[in-house]
């Protein structure tokens, strides 16, 4: 039985062009892709459903999953920017979710236990106007976290590039939730990137 009623929602549209020809969402992090990493941790939340957006290289991004329980949902307007995945993704979310947990694919350091410690600040169990950001010694990160009262705000969204114009909008339901390392604030976007950090890992 999943505790949190919470749909987890992982952009995996984008076509990471700061790599070059790499698509770095299928870079080898602990002998997985990374993007199977990412949503290995993320299922072992546990949630009451993972769904992947995928966009750019869809079948290849696709055949990450096998043998997994997610739901893969592609966007064809993924080239419009993160936001048309966002919206992708609470489209087609359970209705009786509570909330909806975005996250980024290209963030390998986050752990299952981050996801936990960040979840658990928040009471996603409870159908009230929420939003959540995790943060670390006052810079924030990723994922970000909005209840279901936000679904409409979303999907009526028109910035590109996310829903941080929500986020600024409505400054009292938003709840920063300290996290315990810097990992809520590192992505893999380049070459030196993964390469310093998958050195870490």
């Amino acid at each position: 039985m999943y505790k949190y009623p919470i749909s987890a929602i992982v952009l995996a549209a984008g076509s990471s062009k700061r790599m070059g020809k790499t698509n770095k969402l299928l870079l080898p992090w602990k002998e997985k892709p990374l993007l199977r990493h990412v949503v290995d941790q993320i299922l072992d939340i546990p949630v009451m459903e993972v769904i992947v957006v995928t966009g750019y290289q869809h079948a290849t991004i696709s055949s990450c999953f096998k043998g997994l329980q997610v739901r893969l949902v592609h966007n064809p307007q993924y080239h419009r920017g993160m936001t048309s995945s966002i919206q992708t993704g609470v489209r087609h979310a359970q209705p009786s979710a509570t909330g909806y947990l975005i996250c980024l694919s290209d963030m390998p350091l986050l752990t299952a236990e981050d996801y936990r410690h960040f979840l658990s600040h928040l009471h996603v169990e409870r159908l009230q106007p929420r939003i959540g950001i995790p943060s670390y010694r006052g810079q924030t990160g990723n994922p970000v976290y909005f209840s279901r009262f936000f679904r409409q705000s979303i999907l009526q969204h028109f910035h590109p590039e996310g829903c941080k114009h929500i986020v600024r909008s409505h400054p009292q339901y938003v709840r920063q939730v300290e996290m315990p390392s810097e990992s809520v604030l590192i992505d893999i976007d380049t070459t030196e990137d993964y390469d310093r950090w998958a050195q870490c890992s």
